[in-house]
């Protein structure tokens, strides 16, 4: 059954009132609240954070601590000495070759150990330098004796010089065992096997400083 044409009009006057109320109602509501009521499609909408942001935590790469009181690893140097009592004029005992000869430069005379056969560094400044074989598999070209003689005018670590006495020998390195494996000679032995010679003449003036690890060669 279809609807007379009185009830129809007044269904169309009942919606253009509804659509007119709503109009008005915006209207009066302010500028505001129109551009809220329009929501554009390309308009991103601001939502209200109730919630904090998820944050994901990413572990950074670290490295595994050290054991407490552990002391750091340490590398040794292929120039450094064996220690302060193994050297003399600033050569060491357990230095390279090639270290000798950045600090002394070429040496004037080159030979050979004897009984050894191998090098055997001269200088004018009084210092014989003897190294180990340079094809060692273990220590190659590695000094293993240093010998000081007049003209030698440098020192060892603790102060000690070619023309001083046994008594300022015996004062120098009290700390350490001494002894006198021949007349008119002292020897002390450093932790690392290291021994320091040391040659007096009748008046009992140093006459040679040798400092020499057997255990080298």
């Amino acid at each position: 059954m279809t609807s007379s044409p009185s009830r129809r009009d007044a269904l169309a006057l009942a919606t253009v009132a509804a659509l007119a109320g709503g109009a008005a109602l915006l209207a009066g509501c302010g500028p505001n609240a129109r551009a809220r009521a329009t929501v554009n499609a390309g308009t991103p909408v601001a939502v209200p954070s109730f919630f904090p942001p998820t944050v994901t935590a990413v572990p950074s790469p670290t490295t595994s601590p050290a054991p407490v009181g552990a002391a750091p690893p340490t590398l040794p140097s292929p120039d450094a000495g064996t220690g302060p009592e193994t050297t003399l004029g600033g050569m060491s005992v357990g230095m390279r070759g090639a270290a000798v000869l950045r600090a002394l430069s070429q040496p004037p005379v080159r030979t050979v150990t004897h009984g050894m056969g191998t090098p055997e560094w001269h200088y004018a400044n009084g210092l014989t330098v003897r190294l180990t074989d340079p094809h060692n598999p273990a220590r190659p070209d590695t000094v293993w004796e240093i010998a000081a003689r007049q003209p030698f005018v440098g020192a060892t670590a603790t102060g000690f010089r070619l023309g001083d006495s046994a008594a300022q020998f015996r004062d120098l390195y009290r700390g350490l065992p001494i002894t006198a494996p021949h007349v008119r000679q002292l020897r002390v032995v450093a932790p690392d096997g290291t021994s320091l010679d040391v040659r007096f003449d009748e008046s009992g003036a140093a006459t040679s400083i040798i400092f020499a690890n057997n255990r080298l060669p």
